[in-house]
């Protein structure tokens, strides 16, 4: 058996599943499985697929169109693999990306998950000049999570047993955040790393479906995420009132701000509880987490712009 099993969906990306495929096909770490699951396309990307010849590559199919959720939660359901890489259908893995994942996770046995730095590139391939830089502390990882998603989806890879054992899957209805929600359920067994080298090259600046959702439905996006938050928030043990709640959802959602001095009051208050809350329960990142809601309240009052009208 393969140690490693990968996982991609697949859905109209026949410009770019072949140079996705590739760089998996192509990395320095050879010991791994490729399932491919097709969602119904309605273009050529399943026939190109069918074209590759690798017997690593299983190469399934969908009766009907489910979704990316429910994609990638067939192909998990055929990983047997010690670890599950995760790979998107339009993304470009660097080859040394599953050498250098194995090996970190090999060598932290605390570690559930692990990622790395993403590059933009734009449709035809080209470096965007644009990082996302995402932190390598485990304990602060696990901290910033509770309001911002730090691991990059196509750049994970994951102990298999913690999959099997909490059954985690990805979500429906999370109109593009499915991964936040994934990454978060993981975070609640176990601490997520990042290695600090780029492990994806996330192709932006087309219609992909992060993209599409946030333009068409912009407002259950901002509900997903919310409900992530307070997921979180629940399962580690805080308890908050209403209104804290409601402010850092409001506050922490995506392009979200302070918009008033009571708002500003309400949210150090909350924050201030979280921390409180930490130390109480002997959480043992519970320092990160203070470091995380004093960075993101100053970050958020830095753009208080209303304080200097």
């Amino acid at each position: 058996m393969p140690r490693i099993s990968v996982i991609m969906p697949l859905y109209n990306a026949e410009k770019y599943v072949r140079q996705s495929v590739s760089s998996i096909l192509n990395q320095t770490y050879t010991d791994f499985e490729l399932f491919i699951v097709d969602d119904q396309s309605t273009d050529n990307s399943y026939e190109i697929v069918q074209q590759l010849q690798d017997s690593r590559i299983h190469l399934l199919q969908n009766s009907e169109n489910l979704g990316i959720a429910q994609t990638r939660n067939i192909a998990l359901q055929h990983a047997e693999g010690e670890y599950i890489a995760i790979m998107d259908d339009d993304d470009i893995a660097p080859l040394y990306r599953f050498e250098k994942e194995i090996l970190y996770l090999d060598s932290h046995k605390d570690i559930a998950a692990v990622g790395g730095h993403c590059r933009y590139i734009d449709g035809n391939g080209n470096d965007l000049g644009k990082q996302w830089n995402i932190f390598t502390n485990p304990r602060y990882i696990n901290a910033h999570i509770i309001f911002d998603n730090p691991i990059p989806n196509s750049s994970g890879m994951i102990r298999n047993e913690i999959i099997q054992k909490y059954n985690i899957q990805y979500r429906d209805n999370m109109y593009g955040t499915e991964d936040y929600r994934f990454w978060a359920e993981c975070s609640v067994h176990g601490f997520l790393g990042n290695i600090n080298e780029v492990m994806l090259y996330w192709r932006t600046n087309y219609e992909n479906e992060t993209e599409k959702a946030f333009k068409v439905h912009s407002m259950e996006r901002k509900n997903a995420i919310a409900s992530t938050q307070k997921y979180l928030l629940e399962k580690l043990g805080f308890q908050l009132d209403e209104k804290d709640i409601n402010v850092l959802i409001s506050v922490f959602r995506e392009h979200g701000s302070v918009s008033s001095m009571e708002e500003i009051q309400v949210l150090f208050c909350a924050l201030q509880k979280i921390v409180k809350q930490a130390e109480d329960m002997g959480m043992v990142n519970s320092n990160e987490i203070k470091v995380m809601c004093r960075k993101r309240f100053g970050e958020k009052i830095g753009k208080a712009f209303f304080l200097w009208e």
